[in-house]
C-alpha cells in the first residue's frame, strides 16, 4: 500500500469520514488535522481521558478504509 499523501494528511478532521463526537473532542483538544493525531504516539494518545476506545476504532476504521493500515498483515 502506498503511504497517505500529505495532501490527505493535512486534511481538516471535519471533512473526514468519522463521527461529530470524533470531530468536536479532536478540535476541542487542539487536534485539526490527521497528521496531528498521527504525529502524536499511540502511548501518549491512550494517556488521554478524552481519546476514548471509540474514537480509537474510528481512527483505526478511517486508516483502514483509507488504505493507510496495513490490515492484512504483511
Amino acid at each position: 500500500m502506498e503511504p497517505l499523501s500529505e495532501e490527505k494528511l493535512q486534511l481538516p478532521i471535519d471533512h473526514l469520514s468519522v463521527s461529530d463526537n470524533f470531530k468536536s473532542i479532536s478540535k476541542a483538544n487542539g487536534f485539526i488535522t490527521l497528521k496531528q493525531l498521527l504525529d502524536t504516539p499511540l502511548t501518549e494518545l491512550l494517556q488521554m481521558e478524552w481519546f476514548t476506545n471509540d474514537m480509537l476504532e474510528e481512527l483505526t476504521a478511517l486508516l483502514t478504509k483509507d488504505g493507510i493500515r496495513n490490515s492484512g498483515g504483511n
